[in-house]
């Protein structure tokens, strides 16, 4: 069978955020599919990945994620031109048998449902017309609503198979009246193996970031929004501070608003407790997360919110680390009976100051929740994603 496969991100980009990606793709072509996909162009030549027996296809254009209005720009012209390529090549060099849509920006799947007739299969991770709706200009909120009704009432019910990451955002799914027949759970994934075969321990990592064995080191780490609530860390360091003098707070990632969680920083005069690295490269952040006492997974009350599990939770997870995460739906559903995280009310500061409080105080709950934390995350695996991802599009083939 022909499949397209679709990503805004560059493959090597995409593993950040979709560890199971490759492997997806060489799974679909050992099965003998032959696979086209479509991404942006890598920002430098030499990052370009060669999957076998892949043909990859790169749009003459970069996307910029940690901008805000470079990823909006680039969004808007995906949803224009990638349906038009799909159509062109569907009807007059390959006629796919499916496309899988591994990026659920907005729209442009439900336009190639309606240009080809071709069967779609839609990972859907967020809602991200629902997170467009925090944004401050009115024009821009009300857009966004419109669309959101337009997803509920026709778009999410045209295309043939949705693969929601979480079970919570499965059952609003099929609260809105989809057939359960074409909902198949795809969860966030890890490279596990990365973290398995770890080169440095948090001692070493402790000494090349300049920290001491005395600090109390709270990490969180992921592409910076307002829909994350980070200021609810910030606000909460005071609390920490009061009773454990010696709490070291990194801020690791980039975007929009961190120029204002710097300016809160320095009205509160945390500047000594709370360090901002901007974007690291990948390495660099492992340091941070295996030199971390406590990770923490940073979620504001937005609807949207209760049906993701960030890809950063699983990784400080394999990495060993006690998690303090916000007490939204997916979450609860992911983590709530594990036993590997400590769940926070979202946007209180008091209370997630009182759940990493009291993982300070208490160690041996800190390594007891890490050595339960690895066991948990393998089961993330990109190999058993890239698996049920693989199985999922098959079953939509097999509708035809």
């Amino acid at each position: 069978m022909r499949i397209c496969v679709l990503s805004r991100s560059p493959v090597s980009e995409t593993l950040g955020t979709d560890a199971s990606f490759v492997r997806m793709l060489e799974k679909l072509s050992e099965r003998g599919h032959k696979v086209h996909s479509i991404s942006y162009k890598e920002t430098k030549k030499e990052r370009e990945i060669n999957i076998k027996n892949v043909s990859c296809e790169y749009i003459p254009l970069t996307m910029d994620r940690g901008n805000e209005f470079d990823k909006l720009l680039k969004t808007f012209i995906w949803i224009l031109i990638v349906p038009l390529i799909v159509a062109y090549k569907h009807f007059f060099k390959n006629r796919f048998d499916v496309v899988h849509c591994n990026d659920n920006a907005p729209v442009y799947w439900y336009l190639i449902k309606k240009f080809t007739r071709v069967p779609v299969a839609l990972k859907f991770g967020d809602i991200w017309s629902l997170f467009m709706q925090e944004k401050k200009s009115s024009i821009v909120r009300f857009v966004f609503k419109l669309l959101f009704l337009l997803e509920k009432k026709i778009m999410w019910k045209s295309v043939d198979r949705i693969q929601p990451h979480s079970l919570p955002l499965k059952k609003y799914l099929l609260d809105l009246g989809l057939s359960e027949e074409k909902l198949d759970i795809t969860p966030e994934t890890i490279d596990f193996n990365f973290f398995k075969d770890l080169k440095i321990d948090k001692a070493q990592a402790r000494r090349r970031l300049n920290y001491t064995e005395k600090d109390n080191l709270i990490v969180f780490h992921g592409f910076i929004d307002t829909f994350k609530r980070v200021e609810t860390l910030i606000y909460a360091t005071p609390i920490i501070l009061e009773e454990f003098s010696n709490s070291k707070i990194v801020i690791v990632g980039d975007g929009t608003p961190l120029r204002e969680l710097k300016r809160i920083t320095q009205e509160l005069k945390l500047e000594k407790n709370i360090l901002f690295t901007g974007w690291v490269e990948f390495n660099k952040l492992l340091e941070y997360v295996l030199a971390a006492d406590i990770a923490v997974s940073l979620r504001g009350k937005n609807f949207a919110n209760n049906f993701i599990v960030t890809t950063s939770a699983l990784q400080d997870l394999a990495a060993g680390k006690a998690l303090v995460a916000p007490k939204l739906a997916a979450q609860e559903w992911l983590f709530g009976t594990e036993g590997v995280a400590l769940l926070y009310e979202p946007e209180d500061p008091e209370d997630l100051a009182e759940k990493i409080m009291y993982l300070i105080k208490n160690p041996q709950a800190r390594r007891e929740m890490g050595l339960k934390a690895r066991g948990f995350a393998k089961n993330h695996d990109k190999e058993i994603i890239a698996e049920k991802t693989v199985r999922s599009i098959e079953k939509t083939i097999k509708k035809i």
